[in-house]
């Protein structure tokens, strides 16, 4: 009889231990292998990119939605600018063609100043005036060109610059620690002076 349980209590240990190797591997999860999904990395080197493609989507990639309308308003007006100079450019450019030619049918240079030509005025003192007002108004929209490339640039640098601060740590836990210099190797005795550590 002492037996018959010996043999009973063993084969029911023997189908637990069964049971247990039975279970599927991928049923069992233990508490260091669980992997957490890797936290998103922000990257200046794609910011910059897309900044350089199309100005303000930089700025959209790293969340500065307010920026976009600051940029697009900077283009237009540069962009204005750089028109107005050019049209008043060619218009005394053409001026001073007229002027020039001989034939009285090309009169643009009227539209531009009531005052007849004459002997009082004559067509030498115009073309002086004209010639003011083309280099003054070719180097305005050179200048305006100037700086619409440098608005794209800076446009670009700001988002290379946002997307290095967007995981950039600003915790609290920045110290500053005091340590007193290592000792004169030769003679065991400390130096005088301080050491700073700055830890961020």
């Amino acid at each position: 009889m002492k037996a018959l349980v010996k043999g009973f209590i063993l084969m029911c240990l023997g189908l637990l231990c069964l049971n247990v190797h039975a279970q599927e591997p991928d049923t069992v999860v233990w508490a260091d292998s669980i992997e957490t999904a890797p936290a998103k990395v922000h990257l200046p080197r794609k910011a910059t990119i897309y900044s350089a493609v199309l100005p303000g989507l930089g700025q959209i990639y790293n969340k500065k939605w307010w920026k976009v309308p600051f940029i697009y308003g900077g283009f237009a007006a540069i962009g204005y600018y750089i028109n107005d100079n050019h049209q008043r450019y060619k218009t005394y450019v053409q001026a001073y063609l007229d002027l020039d030619d001989g034939d009285p049918l090309t009169n643009s240079y009227q539209a531009l100043y009531e005052d007849p030509i004459d002997e009082a005025n004559p067509p030498s003192n115009w073309q002086a005036t004209y010639k003011s007002y083309i280099t003054n108004y070719s180097r305005q929209r050179d200048l305006y060109i100037i700086g619409a490339v440098a608005f794209y640039l800076v446009n670009i640098l700001d988002a290379n610059v946002n997307a290095h601060f967007i995981d950039f740590d600003v915790s609290e836990d920045l110290s500053f620690k005091f340590d007193p210099l290592p000792s004169d190797p030769m003679t065991n005795t400390p130096l005088p002076g301080v050491t700073l550590v700055y830890k961020f």
